[in-house]
């Protein structure tokens, strides 16, 4: 169960699939075509067969009608992947500050609670995740080609912006720095996906960190079964060639050594037939 804490919660409706959703690749800005209490009616008679995650009313905070666990029905083949928001008003409207900031603390939560990530996306049917709109999904969301209209298309960017100042978050497609060439030096094996001096932008960064992580884990890796192969040798140590080990020791013994270098030299011999392949 997911509620958002900054939404009243207006549930439950009628329509919705609960334990519905099979992922959440981001955030759909819809239009109501009407007021936020038109909408919260409609979604609660059994007849209209629709509903949206969340609604935003011109001013105040945003409502929840379905939980994000659970499939609101929205845009028909989006459903099943991406959370829904109905914005008060009607196609041709912009967002008013009072919703631009909710759909911003909402997206700030999506990104925490599902990894959306920050970036404005014009083709959801590719599974290009991110912020979109109804009418991007065309025929087979519905048809809903003016919802949320261009106005509100045009305002992701600001959305986004404002996402960045209140997760305090790096700003998405910012270059940070170029790839060193010690990174391709050090860890051959990942030199072709971090190429010395590219550039790198703060979506990059979570990439290159990763390929570190990896190349960290293949020599942690190297470690491990030199250690393991190691153990396997002292698990089963070799047979003791009694001559060879008194042909060692004669020497030390002619010459009186003490105990603590007669248990040195064994150490030395034994220890040589450990590491030999």
């Amino acid at each position: 169960m997911a509620r958002y804490p900054g939404a009243t919660w207006r549930g439950p409706v009628p329509n919705y699939t609960p334990g519905g959703m099979r992922g959440v690749l981001g955030l759909v800005l819809h239009i109501q075509e009407g007021s936020e209490a038109g909408t919260d009616a409609w979604f609660h008679n059994p007849a209209s067969q629709v509903s949206a995650h969340f609604g935003n009313p011109k001013t105040g905070k945003l409502d929840q009608w379905v939980d994000t666990a659970d499939r609101a029905w929205a845009e028909v083949a989006g459903n099943p992947w991406w959370i829904s928001v109905e914005n008060e008003g009607h196609s041709g409207d912009s967002l008013t500050p009072s919703q631009l900031e909710n759909v911003a603390e909402l997206l700030a939560w999506l990104h925490t609670m599902y990894n959306v990530p920050l970036r404005i996306s014009d083709t959801p049917l590719s599974g290009t995740p991110g912020l979109t709109g109804h009418g991007l999904g065309g025929d087979s969301w519905g048809g809903h080609l003016d919802c949320p209209g261009t106005p509100i298309l045009a305002q992701r960017q600001a959305i986004i912006t404002r996402v960045v100042q209140i997760a305090g978050v790096p700003t998405p497609g910012v270059t940070m720095g170029t790839i060193p060439a010690t990174i391709g030096q050090k860890w051959p094996e990942i030199a072709a996906e971090f190429p010395a001096n590219a550039p790198f932008d703060t979506d990059g960064a979570a990439i290159w960190a990763d390929g570190g992580a990896r190349a960290a884990a293949f020599y942690a890796k190297q470690a491990r079964d030199a250690v393991n192969a190691l153990a396997a040798k002292v698990g089963q140590p070799p047979v003791v060639d009694v001559k060879a080990l008194a042909v060692a020791l004669a020497p030390l013994l002619a010459t009186g050594a003490t105990a603590d270098q007669i248990a040195t030299a064994v150490v030395d011999h034994l220890g040589a037939k450990l590491v030999t392949p």
